[in-house]
């Protein structure tokens, strides 16, 4: 290898003519040496290098004891218990329905609105059980009807799969 660095640093490059009698020889021009920061970088990334003998097999994962509760079996057992005894989750969609008069949310359908919830006000319920889906007539709060003469809150009836509960009111101690 210095061999053929030795060559290519006494030889001229190919694209240009040759050096004219009286200029220095290459031998005698300075040579251009890497800058100190790349020899720091080699010299770290030499130990990283692993020989494949030294690479290890990964092992069939261990089973491992779950962790104790940290709460005492009393206090852990009173904490399922109100659990079991609280009202389903507000956002539980199975267990809340439109209510004439009531507040909801509502995902529209349309091109451009997909993923949104709006606001909205309960105008009528009709269907469920073995009446067809149930569905409710909502005044969306914020967007308009398409139509002419007077703007007016779009109103439509959605099925109960597009609605869901209002969020919680915040806290009163909420800035």
């Amino acid at each position: 290898m210095e061999d053929l660095l030795m060559r290519a640093e006494n030889a001229p490059p190919p694209s240009l003519p040759p050096s004219p009698p009286d200029s220095p020889s290459a031998s005698a021009m300075p040579v251009a040496t890497a800058p100190p920061f790349l020899e720091l970088a080699a010299a770290a990334v030499a130990p990283m290098v692993v020989a494949p003998a030294a690479v290890e097999v990964p092992r069939p994962m261990e089973r491992v004891a779950p962790a104790a509760s940290a709460l005492p079996p009393a206090a852990l057992a009173s904490r399922v218990a109100a659990a079991a005894a609280a009202p389903p989750h507000s956002g539980s969609e199975q267990a809340w329905k439109p209510s004439v008069g009531g507040r909801a949310e509502v995902a529209l359908p349309d091109e451009g609105l997909e993923g949104s919830w709006y606001s909205a006000e309960v105008l009528g319920v009709r269907g469920g059980g073995g009446a067809g889906p149930l569905e409710a007539h909502v005044r969306v709060a914020g967007l308009l009807a398409d139509g002419e003469g007077e703007a007016a809150l779009l109103e439509e009836w959605h099925t109960a799969a597009r609605l869901r509960p209002p969020p919680p009111p915040p806290p009163a101690d909420f800035p």
